[in-house]
């Protein structure tokens, strides 16, 4: 009998869980999915419109604005939820994190501008783009960064709240907005400059709307506390290093072809690496409906079967895209236009890379997410430096094929420090437990 009423109990506890998942990731992916595909179709217009030397002139203008947005965030956001983790959890407390953060931010992200502007000048003019165009594209490239700042950190006082359903459909709804912008300026003008003042402007659309409903929920907020300031700055300059050589790392195949003056290859990449926006749901899915709950997670058990079942909603898809890599490349590579025909062979390659970045991207939100970022914070400058040594003497980096080969390496090594972290924090979870630091009372 007790067996009956067990085995009953696990089944209805099934089915509570399947009806949860259902509901919660259910409703999360359909309207991303919606997002996804009307994106999807944009671009692969605005790649025909702007033909594959322009969208490789206009993804380095994306580039450096997002070069941008990153530097000025650092470990800010890092910090701030590592303080929240060991702190009461409530509005005033998240209000007088977001202070802090956005008090820094500000500050930093001016800094960043003058760096990014030297290396837009440089690698825009490698590109091609010269005299009053170069002069606009640099303009365009700061501007669309620093509409991103203002929208990331305003979703990041909601991912703090624990809100990230909201994120998520704001992310949606101006993914449309955006994705419709640039196919109807690039339509009009096929110049990739104003398609990008045209993004910008619907960026601080979308930062002004996510700020008034943040601060219908906060309210005015509080001033920051001195310990939280130092410790964010703490935070900021001592994963400034580890940021920037990330988005070096990640934009690396970018660069390396500007400065090459390769256009068309860099086109051709970026063009193929659009494909892997098909999971853009999953990343999504990852820093607004997984990294708040594992940052608020109450004990290991807890933690643990959030990143389990986070897992059985990552891995499909990503397959899936390979799979499609492999058996119709033709296919693929005729939706972006017969300027990618011969790309056949790095399109497969373009398949594995998108498989280790989200990989990477897993191992890396389930750490942050703690603050545990050990090994991350030590060694992956140096075990960059090492495989791409190795790469200048065993890979073609002349080569699309020998660049992105590289950087499957690169993402492997940084995997497995991400893995090491992984494997550390779980050794000293300790929910509730302030080691090294006390958050100050509101």
């Amino acid at each position: 009998m007790n067996g009956d009423q067990h085995g009953g109990a696990a089944g209805r506890n099934a089915k509570k869980l399947t009806k949860s998942l259902i509901r919660n990731e259910g409703e999360f992916f359909l309207i991303q999915g919606f997002s996804l595909l009307f994106t999807l179709v944009a671009g692969f217009i605005l790649i025909r419109n702007l033909g594959i030397v322009g969208y490789g002139q206009y993804v380095l203008m994306i580039a450096m604005g997002q070069m941008l947005n990153a530097l000025g965030n650092s470990g800010l956001f890092i910090g701030a939820s590592e303080l929240l983790a060991k702190s009461d959890k409530t509005d005033l407390t998240v209000s007088k994190l977001f202070s802090a953060m956005a008090h820094l931010r500000l500050r930093y992200t001016l800094i960043a501008a003058i760096a990014v502007f030297g290396v837009a000048v440089v690698l825009l003019f490698r590109l091609g783009i010269t005299s009053y165009s170069l002069i606009w594209a640099v303009i365009a490239s700061l501007c669309y960064g620093g509409a991103l700042v203002f929208c990331s950190l305003f979703s990041e006082g909601f991912m703090l709240l624990g809100e990230g359903k909201l994120v998520s459909r704001f992310d949606a709804g101006f993914g449309v907005v955006s994705a419709l912008s640039s196919v109807i300026t690039s339509s009009i003008f096929g110049n990739g400059v104003i398609v990008l003042f045209f993004l910008a402007s619907v960026e601080v659309v979308r930062a002004v709307t996510t700020r008034s409903r943040l601060y219908a929920r906060l309210g005015h907020p509080l001033p920051p506390g001195a310990a939280e300031v130092a410790f964010l700055k703490k935070s900021f300059w001592s994963l400034l290093p580890n940021v920037t050589f990330s988005t070096i790392r990640t934009e690396f195949v970018k660069f390396v072809l500007s400065i090459q003056g390769q256009a068309a290859t860099l086109g051709a990449f970026v063009g193929m690496r659009r494909f892997g926006r098909a999971m853009a749901p999953l990343y999504k899915y990852l820093s607004i409906a997984v990294v708040p709950k594992l940052t608020r997670a109450d004990d290991k058990q807890r933690y643990v079967k959030i990143c389990v079942r986070s897992i059985c909603f990552l891995l499909p898809p990503v397959l899936i895209l390979l799979g499609f890599c492999y058996q119709f490349p033709s296919f693929l590579l005729g939706l972006l236009g017969p300027e990618f025909a011969t790309y056949q062979a790095e399109l497969r390659l373009i398949g594995w890379l998108i498989l280790a970045d989200l990989a990477l991207r897993f191992f890396f939100d389930i750490t942050r997410s703690r603050g545990w970022l050990y090994y991350h914070k030590r060694y992956e400058i140096i075990g960059f430096v090492m495989v791409f040594f190795a790469s200048l003497l065993f890979l073609n980096m002349a080569e699309l094929s020998g660049v992105i080969y590289m950087n499957l390496f690169v993402l492997i090594m940084s995997m497995l420090l991400a893995f090491l972290d992984l494997g550390r924090g779980l050794k000293e979870f300790e929910i509730g437990q302030v080691r090294g630091f006390q958050v100050d009372s509101p």
